[in-house]
Protein backbone atom coordinates (compact mmCIF):
# COMPACT_ATOMS: atom_id res chain seq x y z
CA UNK A 1 0.00 0.00 0.00
CA UNK A 2 1.59 3.25 -0.88
CA UNK A 3 2.30 5.63 2.03
CA UNK A 4 1.77 9.32 2.36
CA UNK A 5 -0.57 11.80 3.90
CA UNK A 6 -3.27 14.48 2.98
CA UNK A 7 -4.38 17.21 5.47
CA UNK A 8 -6.80 19.65 4.45
CA UNK A 9 -5.95 23.02 5.80
CA UNK A 10 -8.60 25.93 6.13
CA UNK A 11 -7.39 29.56 7.00
CA UNK A 12 -9.15 32.31 9.12
CA UNK A 13 -8.81 34.93 6.04
CA UNK A 14 -9.43 32.55 3.21
CA UNK A 15 -12.31 30.14 1.77
CA UNK A 16 -9.40 28.17 -0.15
CA UNK A 17 -8.83 25.17 1.31
CA UNK A 18 -4.91 24.41 0.98
CA UNK A 19 -3.98 20.54 0.60
CA UNK A 20 -0.43 19.64 2.72
CA UNK A 21 0.59 15.84 1.43
CA UNK A 22 4.37 17.32 2.17
CA UNK A 23 5.39 14.31 5.77
CA UNK A 24 8.57 16.07 6.28
CA UNK A 25 6.56 19.22 6.76
CA UNK A 26 4.10 18.03 8.71
CA UNK A 27 6.58 15.95 10.97
CA UNK A 28 7.80 19.21 11.94
CA UNK A 29 4.29 20.72 13.01
CA UNK A 30 2.91 18.70 15.97
CA UNK A 31 -0.46 19.86 15.94
CA UNK A 32 -0.96 18.21 12.68
CA UNK A 33 0.49 15.07 13.81
CA UNK A 34 -1.63 14.51 16.34
CA UNK A 35 -4.55 15.16 14.04
CA UNK A 36 -3.09 12.90 11.68
CA UNK A 37 -2.16 10.20 14.68
CA UNK A 38 -5.99 10.47 15.99
CA UNK A 39 -7.14 9.14 12.50
CA UNK A 40 -4.22 6.93 11.48
CA UNK A 41 -1.15 5.68 14.32
CA UNK A 42 0.05 3.85 11.75
CA UNK A 43 0.05 7.27 8.98
CA UNK A 44 4.20 6.94 8.46
CA UNK A 45 3.65 3.72 7.00
CA UNK A 46 0.26 4.03 5.47
CA UNK A 47 -1.80 6.13 3.22
CA UNK A 48 -3.66 8.75 5.20
CA UNK A 49 -5.83 11.09 4.36
CA UNK A 50 -7.90 13.26 6.48
CA UNK A 51 -11.11 13.98 5.30
CA UNK A 52 -12.04 17.45 6.80
CA UNK A 53 -10.43 20.31 6.86
CA UNK A 54 -8.23 21.75 9.99
CA UNK A 55 -9.16 25.33 10.69
CA UNK A 56 -6.06 27.37 11.33
CA UNK A 57 -7.13 30.37 13.15
CA UNK A 58 -4.52 32.74 11.37
CA UNK A 59 -3.82 34.35 7.98
CA UNK A 60 -3.01 32.31 5.42
CA UNK A 61 -0.24 33.87 4.15
CA UNK A 62 1.73 33.48 7.39
CA UNK A 63 1.04 29.67 7.83
CA UNK A 64 2.41 29.37 3.85
CA UNK A 65 5.39 31.41 4.85
CA UNK A 66 5.94 28.58 7.54
CA UNK A 67 5.57 25.68 5.41
CA UNK A 68 7.90 27.08 2.92
CA UNK A 69 10.32 27.43 5.14
CA UNK A 70 10.21 24.56 7.87
CA UNK A 71 12.50 22.45 6.06
CA UNK A 72 15.48 25.16 5.58
CA UNK A 73 15.08 27.60 8.72
CA UNK A 74 16.95 26.18 11.61
CA UNK A 75 17.27 27.55 15.12
CA UNK A 76 19.37 30.09 15.80
CA UNK A 77 21.44 28.85 18.01
CA UNK A 78 22.60 26.41 15.71
CA UNK A 79 24.28 28.87 13.64
CA UNK A 80 27.79 30.26 14.54
CA UNK A 81 26.74 33.63 14.26
CA UNK A 82 23.37 34.66 15.20
CA UNK A 83 22.49 37.47 12.91
CA UNK A 84 19.17 38.37 10.61
CA UNK A 85 20.67 37.47 7.44
CA UNK A 86 20.83 33.91 7.99
CA UNK A 87 17.00 34.20 7.18
CA UNK A 88 16.75 36.43 4.25
CA UNK A 89 12.78 36.06 2.94
CA UNK A 90 11.91 36.27 6.86
CA UNK A 91 14.70 39.16 7.46
CA UNK A 92 12.90 40.85 4.75
CA UNK A 93 9.24 41.38 6.31
CA UNK A 94 8.36 43.62 9.37
CA UNK A 95 7.50 43.51 12.46
CA UNK A 96 3.93 43.78 11.28
CA UNK A 97 4.49 40.87 9.12
CA UNK A 98 6.42 38.58 11.58
CA UNK A 99 3.89 38.72 14.39
CA UNK A 100 1.23 36.59 12.46
CA UNK A 101 3.99 33.98 11.41
CA UNK A 102 5.04 34.05 15.45
CA UNK A 103 1.50 33.34 16.61
CA UNK A 104 0.95 30.57 13.86
CA UNK A 105 4.25 29.02 13.94
CA UNK A 106 3.30 28.53 18.23
CA UNK A 107 0.17 27.27 17.58
CA UNK A 108 1.31 24.64 14.87
CA UNK A 109 4.03 23.95 17.64
CA UNK A 110 6.45 24.86 14.98
CA UNK A 111 9.34 25.22 17.01
CA UNK A 112 12.04 26.20 14.64
CA UNK A 113 9.99 28.34 12.73
CA UNK A 114 8.79 29.98 16.21
CA UNK A 115 12.17 30.66 17.21
CA UNK A 116 13.46 32.03 14.28
CA UNK A 117 10.30 34.95 14.34
CA UNK A 118 11.07 35.48 17.51
CA UNK A 119 15.08 35.82 17.42
CA UNK A 120 14.39 38.67 14.52
CA UNK A 121 11.07 40.36 16.17
CA UNK A 122 13.93 40.76 19.04
CA UNK A 123 16.69 42.09 16.51
CA UNK A 124 14.00 44.68 14.63
CA UNK A 125 12.80 45.63 18.30
CA UNK A 126 16.98 46.47 19.60
CA UNK A 127 16.70 48.99 16.63
CA UNK A 128 13.44 51.21 17.72
CA UNK A 129 13.08 53.78 20.08
CA UNK A 130 10.85 53.09 23.10
CA UNK A 131 7.59 54.59 21.84
CA UNK A 132 7.87 52.33 18.78
CA UNK A 133 8.50 49.26 21.04
CA UNK A 134 5.36 49.95 23.19
CA UNK A 135 3.35 50.91 20.20
CA UNK A 136 4.30 47.31 18.57
CA UNK A 137 3.90 45.37 21.69
CA UNK A 138 0.08 47.38 22.50
CA UNK A 139 1.24 49.24 25.58
CA UNK A 140 0.99 52.66 26.58
CA UNK A 141 4.13 54.79 26.14
CA UNK A 142 4.68 56.34 30.03
CA UNK A 143 7.45 58.55 29.46
CA UNK A 144 10.58 58.49 32.29
CA UNK A 145 9.41 60.35 35.30
CA UNK A 146 9.48 59.94 38.85
CA UNK A 147 6.57 57.77 40.51
CA UNK A 148 7.93 57.84 44.08
CA UNK A 149 5.35 59.62 46.20
CA UNK A 150 7.29 61.55 48.98
CA UNK A 151 3.93 61.65 51.30
CA UNK A 152 3.43 58.00 52.01
CA UNK A 153 6.32 55.82 50.45
CA UNK A 154 4.05 54.26 47.58
CA UNK A 155 5.00 54.44 43.96
CA UNK A 156 2.65 54.60 41.41
CA UNK A 157 1.71 56.90 38.37
CA UNK A 158 1.52 60.31 38.53
CA UNK A 159 -2.04 61.06 37.27
CA UNK A 160 -0.94 64.80 36.70
CA UNK A 161 2.35 65.55 37.94
CA UNK A 162 1.41 66.10 41.54
CA UNK A 163 2.48 63.62 44.52
CA UNK A 164 -1.06 63.89 46.54
CA UNK A 165 -2.22 60.84 47.97
CA UNK A 166 -6.17 59.88 47.60
CA UNK A 167 -5.93 56.81 50.01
Amino acid sequence: MPRGCEIKLKFENSDEIYVLKDMEVIKRMPLLVRAVKKKNSKWLHTRTILPDPILIPYPKESVIFIISHIKTYRMPNEYPEKVPENYPDAHALDLYDLRPILEAATHLEAFSLMNVAGFLIAKKLEELPVEKVAEFMGLEYVPVANFYDEQNGWIRPSTSGSSSSTA
